[in-house]
């Protein structure tokens, strides 16, 4: 079984999603603590979207999650599989057995790939449907963000954060190159989780992070050069936290940056508070 998959599978935590976009409509995907651990929703106001109305009515009736609508659930991969080959449809609708598949495929693709996919552009495409060579800017979706957190007390690789000190907790920077890990699920998030607790024996749980720009930004204001020198986002792309020119130190909108391997750049712009911060 790929590494990712036994990892997101054997860990204890639950609650911890993905959202992803499937045929435009956005997916999440939850590892839930019972017996169906990956359970998918949409928004109620998009199940007409991915069923018939007569589906969409019955649907909507059903048990929520964060406000989502639950439309079934997908099977453990090489553990139990489900009767339409590893999913569980909340109800008989070929449009909606259509979309559980869809949301099934695309969901193992994003955590076998994982920290190793050939470029942030094949990310993007496959994780919003963003095509960086052919979209506007203005077609391309937020993504979420999460930092790893702890108690402040509990190791020194969790150093404090303002925003986060009414729950007592710190952020997670791996000390061996003074990177902050971020990541743009929880789900990947409890991957690389676990990878650190075997590393330093620290417990780390997800973070949620409102605005990218303005986290990284804070942070590495409040605690400096000698604990943090760089991002890494998803286990794979480094995230420059600040360019060379000393005038835009103050902008911190526009200086954070990911260098892919093809030496593409790509520069996080927006605010969460003004326009939703995307990749250019």
């Amino acid at each position: 079984m790929n590494n990712n998959r036994a990892k997101l599978i054997s860990s204890p935590t639950s609650m911890a999603s993905l959202t992803t976009r499937i045929n435009g409509t956005l997916t999440m995907v939850i590892k839930t603590a019972n017996g169906f651990p990956f359970t998918v929703c949409v928004s109620p106001d998009m199940v007409s979207r991915i069923t018939t109305r007569q589906a969409a009515e019955l649907l909507t009736r059903e048990i929520t999650l964060f406000s989502r609508t639950v439309i079934g659930r997908i099977a453990r991969s090489g553990y139990d599989p489900g009767p339409e080959e590893g999913f569980w449809p909340q109800i008989k609708d070929d449009y909606l057995h259509k979309h559980l598949n869809a949301t099934k495929e695309q969901f193992w693709r994003l955590i076998d790939n994982y920290g190793k996919w050939e470029s942030f552009a094949d990310f993007l495409q496959t994780d919003i449907g963003y095509d960086v060579d052919t979209h506007e800017v203005s077609d391309q979706i937020t993504l979420d963000y999460y930092c790893l957190s702890g108690r402040i007390s509990s190791s020194k690789t969790i150093h404090p954060y303002t925003k986060f000190k009414k729950q007592s907790l710190g952020v997670f920077v791996e000390p061996a190159n003074k990177t902050i890990p971020i990541f743009t699920s929880s789900l990947m998030a409890d991957i690389s989780a676990q990878n650190y607790r075997e590393k330093y024996g620290v417990n780390l749980l997800p973070h949620s992070i409102l605005c990218l720009g303005c986290f990284l930004y804070g942070f590495v204001k409040e605690n400096r050069g000698d604990v943090v020198e760089s991002g890494l986002l998803n286990d794979q792309w480094r995230v420059n936290l600040f360019n060379d020119d000393q005038d835009h130190q103050q902008n911190k909108l526009h200086h954070f940056t990911i260098q892919d391997c093809s030496e593409k750049q790509y520069t996080l712009t927006g605010c969460h508070e003004v326009h939703s911060p995307v990749w250019v």
